[in-house]
């Protein structure tokens, strides 16, 4: 079967230096050969910056203002590259929700790989950091992750899935994932519910789906799932990557704004309807 190809991921940077012009440098030399991204979008208070003018050469937005990265479409992601944490807590409160912001330890993370690529010693090193750097992000990311071979079989968890869940890790490695997060013995698509994962090994790309999930209080939570396949050299998908979103609050924050939204209308129409029969 054909693999879709997948979705190029859109990425704003905060920080138009050294790193930003490193990473832009590294992208184009695809030293992440796994990470399908492009740079959109640069920000720095100094439009010399090394990076801004190499954003600037290379036709990519540039602005002395990150918060501007708000007007941009289809933004996926914003890293933060000068080591200032109150500058993502800034944009944070002010950006789109559906753009996703690397946090400040991840960016720190990811800035100490950049570093050492202008040091020359990524390619020395480069198992060894790599390992440390994935096992960090995984460690500190709030989002709940399953890593799952494509039997469905998870082989690990990071400690939010594991306090979401109230399980211990050695609890649920080797179990089915839809024994841990479905309750259930069956899998999810047995029972007519769609699965992410499946359309991951079906085409190779990014998977998304809305489930009910259940919490460590065995109580049904709306989650939004998202696999990603991680794949061998050759291409074959080796383990899927499974990022679970809690959006219960958020639903249930809509739902009440769409019902207050329709009580304000049918109030609306009931006086137009009693002004009607009154002839006015």
């Amino acid at each position: 079967m054909e693999e879709t190809p997948q979705k190029t991921m859109r990425i704003a940077v905060i920080g138009g230096g050294r790193r930003c012009r490193t990473l832009i440098e590294m992208l184009d030399a695809r030293r992440f050969p796994s990470l399908r991204a492009q740079i959109v979008a640069v920000a720095d208070p100094d439009d010399q910056a090394v990076g801004i003018q190499l954003a600037r050469h290379k036709n990519i937005f540039t602005t002395t203002d990150y918060r501007d990265f708000s007007r941009l479409s289809d933004l996926d992601l914003v890293i933060e590259l000068t080591g200032k944490e109150e500058l993502l807590e800034d944009f944070q409160k002010h950006n789109p929700a559906k753009v996703r912001v690397l946090e400040a330890t991840i960016s720190r993370l990811f800035s100490d790989v950049i570093r050492l690529r202008e040091e020359h010693l990524f390619r020395e090193r480069q198992l060894e950091l790599i390992e440390a750097i994935v096992d960090s992000v995984f460690s500190s990311i709030r989002d709940r992750v399953l890593i799952m071979r494509p039997d469905y079989k998870i082989v690990d968890a990071n400690e939010a899935l594991l306090q979401w869940v109230g399980m211990s890790k050695e609890e649920i490695i080797g179990k089915f994932c839809y024994q841990i997060t479905h309750r259930t013995l069956e899998p999810c698509r047995d029972k007519g519910c769609y699965c992410p994962l499946s359309e991951s090994l079906e085409t190779g790309g990014v998977g998304h789906a809305i489930h009910e999930h259940y919490d460590r209080d065995n109580e049904i939570r709306y989650c939004e799932v998202t696999t990603v396949p991680l794949k061998s050299r050759n291409g074959a998908v080796e383990l899927i990557l499974e990022i679970v979103r809690d959006i219960t609050d958020e639903l249930e924050q809509k739902l009440e704004q769409k019902t207050r939204a329709l009580k304000r209308n049918l109030a609306r129409l009931v006086h137009e309807d009693k002004m009607i029969a009154l002839g006015k």
